[in-house]
């Protein structure tokens, strides 16, 4: 899978966003676990996407390859 980066040029401290989210979840399981659930499962719903996206396309990949090697022998 291929996964592009960017820099947003926004400074983060991300130990600090962690252990706001922590204390978040400590002071609020009721509100956060549902939260964190939902974006782990829209998580896998999009690598399932990526997934199936990234197989059709080298299907496609084949498909035109095999059509190119067609072409080829019946010129």
């Amino acid at each position: 899978m291929r996964l592009l980066l960017t820099d947003t040029k926004v400074a983060r401290q991300t130990a600090t966003l962690v252990a706001n989210v922590r204390t978040l979840k400590a002071d609020h399981a009721e509100v956060v676990d549902p939260i964190l659930e939902s974006i782990h499962a829209i998580t896998n719903k999009a690598v399932a996407c990526l997934q199936q996206l990234e197989k059709a396309a080298g299907e496609e990949r084949g498909m035109i390859a095999f059509t190119h090697q067609i072409s080829y022998f019946n010129a």
